[in-house]
């Protein structure tokens, strides 16, 4: 994929790696990640990310944010699914096209490099401005993107007494995260070209830092 994003229409080019980029990556930040309600027939999956510290060679990425949502037509590991980019309107160019190139998988880093295989359609990356609240320790997020997404966390209650559950879940060999707090997505809905409204649905927050060699926590 190319950073030329804010056409419209689809881009059918593979997402899969295409050669890796002789660039040092690193990308310290928080992670938000929402996923359907079980029943979905959609496999529809998304994530938007904050970086705090990082760069692509030599173009820094500090306070970027981006977005992608994913539909496959059956069971993730069959593959030919579609995603979306969305960048924020206020990173650069060479911004933009990092952000395109880390998450095709041609920086490295294993997560990008397994989700990329299986992506076979890319729909034209969107532009648009990026509302990322992450408060990990409150288990609370919200991410809004106009037009597209929107969608708001909040801890799992305790349905007796109304008090929050803090449940985490642990990887310790993850590619995504080692660990990330386990949420309630109660407005959870796409309306852009990948289309869904699942309130009630999971969702996790982390913090986490990737490199081209993959997690590093």
């Amino acid at each position: 994929m190319r950073a030329n994003a804010g056409k419209g229409g689809d881009d059918d080019r593979n997402l899969a790696p295409q050669g890796q980029v002789d660039q040092e990556l690193q990308l310290r930040g928080r992670l938000s990640v929402r996923l359907p309600g079980a029943a979905d027939p959609r496999r529809v999956r998304g994530h938007a990310r904050h970086v705090d510290e990082g760069h692509f060679g030599k173009t820094p990425m500090k306070g970027v944010k981006f977005a992608l949502q994913y539909r496959w037509p059956g069971p993730l590991h069959e593959g030919n699914g579609t995603v979306q980019p969305i960048l924020d309107a206020r990173t650069s160019a060479a911004q933009r096209d990092a952000v395109l190139r880390i998450v095709s998988g041609q920086a490295g880093n294993a997560w990008f490099e397994v989700v990329a295989s299986l992506v076979t359609t890319v729909l034209e990356p969107k532009v648009a401005p990026i509302e990322f609240k992450h408060d990990l320790r409150r288990r609370r997020a919200r991410v809004v993107i106009p037009g597209i997404l929107e969608t708001t966390t909040e801890p799992i209650k305790n349905l007796a007494t109304g008090a929050p559950h803090v449940i985490d879940v642990v990887l310790p060999r993850g590619l995504e995260y080692r660990t990330a707090a386990v949420g309630q997505a109660v407005v959870n809905r796409g309306m852009g070209t990948i289309s869904y409204d699942w309130p009630g649905s999971h969702s996790s927050l982390a913090h986490v830092e990737q490199t081209q060699a993959g997690l590093k926590r």
